[in-house]
């Protein structure tokens, strides 16, 4: 679902105004930007969100998104079940402390490097802040992006269990569900959060069964080859840029490896209408203002 990313804080002031004029109803946090950077560790955190000094982009400062986001559910009842709050869920804390372990160590390298790095409970532990914060702000619509592991699966079911008035929707990627951590494109498959190994793979395959995943996206974020490794490097998965394709493999490859796994042709089928009805139709200022 396309979203809008509020990174300083005079851009909360602009939510109403992304909601009404735009047709924008899904705002986007990023829980690792604050410390870390998109494509690994970084102390340039501010330079690189193009923040002042003085400006923090953490955990207070996606409470009061939130906030607003509930306060403009409040305002516009009309349009409440459109507006949500949408979070990549992963703890910066922990991938700065994680990637320095993998790196002094050197016992791994490629993508189970990377996927140690950017551990699993770093997604856990940052949807169970992302799921208190939402029930603190009263905001009742979030959506928990991208999960990539069976513990952020686990962490995004037990919420819903222990916030049963909150509606998260659970998403995955079509890279997580086609992709484990030997694959041969190695670093090709550099993204965020990381490519797991193949029992998280399978996790995530047994949710979709389970029906506990409610999207399954292509999360298209390009990186060309000419940029994507090291011109020094080329297999050093630390220094190549997160990113790549999906959309062309989104609906074959999910029918394909679903099938396999006893995936109904009318479960693959609900998947497809819900994304595309997801996608656009709450989406557009005709939808929004003229209902």
């Amino acid at each position: 679902m396309p979203g809008a990313g509020q990174i300083e804080a005079e851009h909360i002031d602009e939510m109403e105004h992304l909601v009404l004029d735009h047709g924008i109803p899904s705002f986007k946090i990023f829980m690792f930007y604050g410390g870390y950077g998109l494509h690994g560790p970084s102390a340039n955190q501010n330079e690189f969100l193009m923040i002042g000094p003085e400006e923090r982009y953490d955990i207070a400062h996606f409470e009061f998104i939130m906030r607003s986001a509930q306060r403009l559910m409040t305002k516009h009842p009309e349009l409440a079940a459109y507006i949500s709050v949408s979070l990549h869920c992963e703890l910066a804390e922990i991938l700065n402390a994680y990637t320095k372990i993998v790196e002094r160590e050197g016992k791994l390298s490629g993508l189970h490097a990377y996927s140690a790095g950017r551990p699993p409970h770093a997604e856990g532990l940052a949807i169970w802040i992302a799921s208190y914060l939402a029930n603190e702000t009263n905001c009742l619509n979030i959506n928990l992006l991208h999960l990539s592991s069976r513990k952020a699966v686990d962490a995004a079911w037990m919420m819903q269990q222990v916030f049963p008035h909150i509606a998260f929707c659970r998403e995955v990627t079509v890279g997580h569900l086609l992709l484990d951590a030997d694959c041969e494109c190695a670093v090709l498959a550099k993204v965020n959060p990381p490519i797991r190994p193949r029992e998280d793979v399978e996790a995530l395959w047994q949710a979709i069964l389970d029906r506990k995943i409610d999207w399954i996206v292509s999360d298209h974020a390009c990186c060309s080859a000419e940029q994507k490794w090291s011109k020094d490097d080329s297999t050093n998965i630390w220094l190549a840029k997160a990113g790549f394709g999906g959309t062309e493999y989104l609906l074959s490859g999910v029918l394909s490896e679903g099938s396999k796994r006893g995936m109904s042709y009318n479960h693959w089928l609900n998947f497809s209408i819900r994304l595309i009805s997801a996608k656009w139709l709450p989406m557009t200022r005709r939808s929004l203002r003229g209902r």
